[in-house]
């Protein structure tokens, strides 16, 4: 079995995550259905994943019914909308660095 390394020139990180994996159930589960995320990570969930372009779509979609769904609800509780907000972050954060970029990449450690 043959084992290519690549030494990696730069990451840039962001000041904050992004979003918290431990809380964003639904988010995670969508990025697993459409970009199999968990496929890059290691057997402890740490490492870096890629949602590209094409993949993104479907991400966008899903994304997309998740927030119309919080703030639909008749309750209309304001952690829905926070969460709301917070997804509409992620969304438009991923947009921009896919459009730029052609796909982005998130780390987990």
């Amino acid at each position: 079995m043959s084992r290519n390394a690549y030494r990696v020139i730069r990451i840039i990180t962001a000041k904050n995550p992004t979003f918290n994996m431990s809380y964003d159930e639904e988010l995670v589960s969508i990025l697993e259905e459409s970009a199999n995320i968990f496929d890059s990570l290691n057997s402890y969930g740490n490492g870096i994943f890629d949602i590209l372009e094409d993949e993104f779509k479907e991400v966008k979609e899903k994304i997309e019914e998740l927030i119309d769904g919080l703030e639909s609800t008749k309750t209309n509780k304001p952690e829905n909308k926070e969460k709301a907000k917070c997804y509409r972050k992620v969304l438009a954060e991923m947009e921009r660095v896919i459009k730029k970029e052609g796909y982005i990449s998130y780390q987990i450690y």
